[in-house]
Formats: C-alpha cells, sequence, structure tokens
C-alpha cells in the first residue's frame, strides 16, 4: 500500500488548558514529509499545532450522524468523514450513487492507504487515531462534543454541529466536572452499566441485562440501542409515566412518527430517563440524565401545521448502545492512555450529571455470566473451522487411498469373505 496524505483542517481557538486532567501538553510538530509518514497536518506555517483549539470542527444531529471535512489524496479530495467511535473501518465513497453527493474520484488518484479510525478489533491493524498519535505523538486522548439536541435536521439550513478535539480536552466546551468509568474493553470502548431509571422509577433489572452482551460508547449510532429486555421494560415505564394515555405503539417500535400541533412542545409529556455507570472508584456509580429533549426527536414538519417526532431509542440485538442520543447532552473524553471513557455537563445542551452514588445492591461485577466477547466467539469459530478442515482432508485421503482388488476374480484367504465365513 502506499502513502497518502490525510490533512485535518483546524478552526484555532484561543482555549485555555484544564490542568486537572493531567495530560502530556507537549507541543505538536507537523511531519513535513507525506510520503515517508503517511501523515500530514494542516496547520499554521511554523508547524506547530495545539490540538486543543480545536473547535466547532463538526456538523451533523443524532439522526445523521456527525461528520468532519477530511482532505484525502495526493491532489487534496474534500469529503465528509463520519466519526464513530465503534467503527475500525476508514472508509470513503468510491463510485458515484443516487445518495451520494461527493465520493472519493480513483480516477484522479489510484492508489489510496485505507487506514482505520477510533476502535481496534484487531492488533495487527492501525485504526486512524493510533496513526495520528504514532506519528505526532500527541497525548493518547480524544473527545467529542455534539450540539444537535432538539434541532430539527430538515427545517435547518445550517446543520447543527460539534468539536472532536484529538489530543486532549477543551475546558471550553463543558461546565462542572468530568465524572470517569472505566473502559472494559479497548476496542469496542466497553462500559459497565449499572442501572436504569425512568422517572424516579427503577427499572429493577439484573444489572447483567443492562451488559447483555456489552455496553459501548459508541458517536456513530444515532440512537440508545437496549437490550430486548431493557427496551420493553423502558417503554412500559415510559407509557406508565408519560402524560399521555392509549400512545400508539408504533411510536416506541419506530413505525410512526408522534405529531403535534406546530409550536407545541411534547417533551413536558415525557419522563426523564438515567443512567447509571460504575465510577473509578468502583463502590461508587454516576447518574447521566437523559431530557425528553435528548431521546423525543423532530424529524420533520408537514404544511408548516404540525411538528413531528421520532423515538431516539431502539431495541438491540447485540448489546446496549449508548449513541448520539445520549453523547448530545454531555461532553465526552475518550481517555484511552489510562483506559477510560469521562462524561461532563455539555456547554451547549446539557446539565444533567450527577454523582456520587454508592452502588450498593449491585453486583460487585455486572458483567460477567453476559455472552462471550466477540474476541473469544471469533477464536471458537476458527477452531471449529480448523477441525471441520482436518475431517475433511481425511476423508479425501480415504478416497484417494487404492482399494483392495480380488486377483482374477479368485477368491482367496485374505479377501473378507474368506475371512468371516460361517465355520
Amino acid at each position: 500500500m502506499s502513502h497518502s496524505v490525510f490533512k485535518i483542517p483546524l478552526k484555532m481557538f484561543a482555549g485555555k488548558f484544564n490542568a486537572s486532567v493531567q495530560l502530556d501538553l507537549r507541543p505538536l510538530r507537523k511531519i513535513e514529509s507525506a510520503v515517508e509518514s503517511g501523515l500530514s497536518l494542516a496547520s499554521d506555517p511554523a508547524g506547530i499545532v495545539n490540538f486543543l483549539d480545536m473547535i466547532n470542527n463538526l456538523k451533523g444531529d443524532s439522526g445523521r450522524g456527525y461528520y468532519m471535512q477530511m482532505v484525502i489524496g495526493t491532489l487534496g479530495q474534500t469529503l465528509n468523514i463520519l466519526v464513530d467511535t465503534g467503527s475500525s473501518n476508514f472508509a470513503v465513497a468510491a463510485a458515484a450513487h443516487p445518495f451520494i453527493i461527493h465520493y472519493y474520484n480513483r480516477a484522479l488518484f489510484h492508489r489510496m492507504n485505507f487506514v482505520f479510525f477510533f476502535s481496534q478489533p484487531d492488533p495487527s491493524v492501525e485504526p486512524f487515531f493510533n496513526s495520528v498519535v504514532r506519528q505526532t505523538s500527541i497525548p493518547d486522548v480524544f473527545s467529542l462534543q455534539m450540539c444537535g439536541a432538539g434541532v430539527s435536521a430538515s427545517t435547518t439550513a445550517d446543520p447543527a454541529g460539534g468539536s472532536l478535539i484529538m489530543g486532549g480536552v477543551e475546558p471550553t466546551l463543558y461546565r462542572g466536572s468530568v465524572w470517569y468509568t472505566p473502559v472494559l474493553e479497548e476496542w469496542y470502548y466497553q462500559v459497565e452499566v449499572l442501572k436504569l431509571e425512568v422517572g424516579a422509577q427503577n427499572l429493577n433489572l439484573d444489572c447483567k441485562e443492562y451488559n447483555s452482551d456489552k455496553a459501548i460508547v459508541d458517536s456513530g449510532t444515532t440512537l440508545l440501542r437496549l437490550p430486548g429486555n431493557v427496551f420493553s421494560a423502558v417503554v412500559e415505564a415510559i407509557m406508565q409515566t408519560s402524560l399521555i394515555k392509549d400512545f400508539s405503539a408504533g411510536f416506541f417500535d419506530g413505525t410512526k412518527l408522534a405529531c403535534w400541533m406546530r409550536g407545541e412542545s411534547p417533551w413536558r409529556l415525557f419522563p426523564k430517563i438515567s443512567i447509571y455507570l460504575r465510577a473509578m472508584n468502583t463502590s461508587q456509580s454516576f447518574r447521566l440524565t437523559i431530557l425528553p429533549q435528548l431521546y423525543v426527536q423532530p424529524v420533520t414538519n408537514i404544511d408548516g401545521t404540525l411538528d413531528c417526532f421520532r423515538f431516539g431509542i431502539s431495541p438491540s440485538a447485540n448489546g446496549l448502545v449508548i449513541g448520539a442520543t445520549v453523547m448530545e447532552g454531555f461532553y465526552v473524553i475518550f481517555d484511552r492512555t489510562q483506559k477510560r471513557v469521562g462524561f461532563a455537563v455539555s456547554a451547549c445542551v446539557g446539565r444533567w450529571i450527577a454523582g456520587p452514588f454508592l452502588a450498593e445492591g449491585v453486583a460487585s461485577d455486572c458483567t460477567s455470566g453476559v455472552s462471550l466477547r466477540e474476541p473469544v466467539m471469533w477464536v471458537i469459530v476458527y477452531g471449529l473451522m480448523g477441525i471441520c478442515a482436518l475431517v475433511l482432508i481425511l476423508l479425501l485421503i480415504l478416497l484417494i487411498l487404492p482399494c483392495r482388488r480380488y486377483r482374477d476374480g479368485e477368491i482367496t484367504d485374505e479377501s473378507s469373505l474368506v475371512r468371516h465365513r460361517i465355520k
């Protein structure tokens, strides 16, 4: 594979660093040789980059995801790249399609060095951010602020934005303290959920159900996704506590929109939802409160008279996913060096975080006994494939071996017929 240039446009901002985060802040120097390094950074002519000043470099909202512009290839093709902490592949559209406006034109540059983004499923591959850290020596930390909560994607000419800070934390993007939860599995930013509440009502489920088969923080997932039993319990609790009676089930299963007269807010009719995460002090937890503005999401208006909304929570067959529906309320810090994910109140929309709470009445490990981790499952799959291949080889050998034949049709003492005759 050849080396390509990945230029990251920065909007510079005179921010200040929060010393309590304890990160390495040594100056960052641009890699001059794109051919040797495979990466260069769009920065000031002197070559010094301050990654803590990357403000408002994202566009998007929870309905469409959050993206940043990147210049790819030696001829500088600008594309919108989705920021996805739950995916490993760095992928771009490379052909025309009715739903795609911009795509990478391979005719302008025939070779492409595909790298990977934020998560790492296999030690043999290098995600994009790992490459940035290795080549620029920035701290192994990035943070996200997504500001699209309560904004209708279809009616906003200039989509809501946010910030991706690579290399540190920007204190102007959040308020108050940062609450950290341990990362259990780095490749998916897997965390531990202790309990959920709807309004003031505890769902009272076994905490292992919240973490079956994993609970992850994923900016590329638009909704809050819950395991089947948890989703059913949340919907039932919402229907019991909501001020709306006889609500259509189609709203909760995603097949119908709910519409109100223009200017009438439905958010007062729905309860808050709270997610409790285990703190770094494992005997404690902290609470992320999700207001209705985050999970009852505007999507369109009809004839200028009705505002329509969708349910920002969905069932999941492969674990709990803290997606953009939740992340929009918070400034989220992915501290890969200390293997933790931090949450703080976002300066653009949120003020709904509290703690610490004692993790009493909760198992010391809410992840034990859940489904096998995917790496283990892959080992089992490959093991079974190896056994099948071995059996197939043995069968082929047996088929190839020459069969014993009778000489000239004569029955001899070597034949099975004579050896097994009845005496």
